[in-house]
């Protein structure tokens, strides 16, 4: 697995820390989550995911380093850039909170292990990757 430099993974902590109230043992967990999504949307282009909210709060402060969070995609893809999407409209918003579960079962079958009290919930925002 692909991991974030140490100095953006401990700027993403921090900012979890700091803005999003999460636990500093939480907010580790989360990144590592983070990487592991964006490890199997960069594997998975063409298909569309839906992080959960603890892990699209994470990616919501990954973002925020624009040059680092470049630079990670494009080691996770081999040059490309995984963007960030939020919704379009409400009913875009319904199937991607919708496609929360078969992102899960998507992951554990491509036997990616979840820490299953972080993959509890679907982003508030219902943000994704993919097409």
């Amino acid at each position: 697995m692909i991991t974030m430099p140490d100095q953006m993974r401990m700027s993403v902590t921090h900012r979890l820390v700091s803005e999003d109230s999460f636990a500093e043992g939480l907010a580790e967990r989360a990144v590592a989550e983070l990487e592991k999504f964006l490890e199997f949307c960069a594997h998975n282009p063409d298909r569309r995911f839906t992080p959960s909210d603890p892990v699209d709060k994470a990616w919501h402060a990954a973002i925020v380093h624009t040059a680092s969070y470049r630079d990670f995609c494009r080691s996770l893809t081999g040059g490309s850039f995984i963007d960030h999407t939020p919704p379009r409209s409400a009913d875009e918003a319904r199937r991607l909170t919708a496609n929360f579960p078969a992102t899960v079962e998507a992951m554990r079958g491509a036997s990616v292990e979840l820490d299953a009290e972080l993959w509890s919930s679907p982003s508030h925002s219902s943000c994704g990757c993919g097409s």
